[in-house]
């Protein structure tokens, strides 16, 4: 009787390591897949940037997203994202060189006034953020991504879009440092 147990045993351990591996190897798939590299907005690269109106957090004064004939870098960060409070030091000091580099920066965001002065903390941020309604802000981030961003042309065309951090907004980082350099030398 004993061995009996002991077999049952193995064989139950068995198929519990069988159906481990070929749940780690599908998970595995998933992650190494190119759809998981994609970027989270629904946007594709020469796609028109939706027209939205949003105010501003500073002042309240409305204004459309699409107003300046400016390449246009928006960023979407929430206030309950750990992340997203880890990338204000690495953005701050970049927008120094937007003008000078023909660039306009929003910070989009839905939630109330003061989840975002809280989140922002006298960050510089707080002067290109800009609070846009749930409808508005759907146009442009439906699935509520952060942290990430959309990069457009100065005729809104989008250019990219993806995480913050991913290699196209490393690049542009790596870019703006170097600008802010070149500047610094002048």
């Amino acid at each position: 009787m004993q061995s009996e147990l002991i077999y049952i045993i193995l064989i139950i351990l068995s198929c519990s390591l069988a159906l481990n591996l070929k749940l780690t190897f599908k998970i595995l798939s998933v992650i190494n897949s190119p759809e998981s590299s994609e970027s989270p907005l629904p946007f594709e690269i020469g796609e028109t940037l939706p027209e939205i109106t949003m105010n501003s957090l500073i002042d309240n004064k409305e204004t459309h997203i699409n107003a300046s004939n400016q390449a246009k870098v928006i960023l979407f960060l929430s206030s309950g994202c750990p992340k997203c409070k880890e990338k204000l030091p690495e953005i701050e000091p970049i927008l120094e060189v937007l003008p000078s580099a023909g660039l306009d920066m929003y910070f989009i965001g839905y939630e109330s006034v003061r989840k975002l002065n809280k989140f922002l903390a006298l960050s510089a941020l707080s002067k290109i953020t800009f609070i846009a309604n749930s409808k508005n802000y759907k146009k442009l981030n439906p699935n509520f991504n952060s942290p990430s961003y959309i990069f457009t042309n100065h005729l809104a065309k989008i250019e990219a879009s993806g995480t913050i951090g991913d290699d196209n907004w490393l690049s542009f980082i790596q870019q703006m440092n170097d600008f802010k350099t070149e500047m610094n030398n002048e």
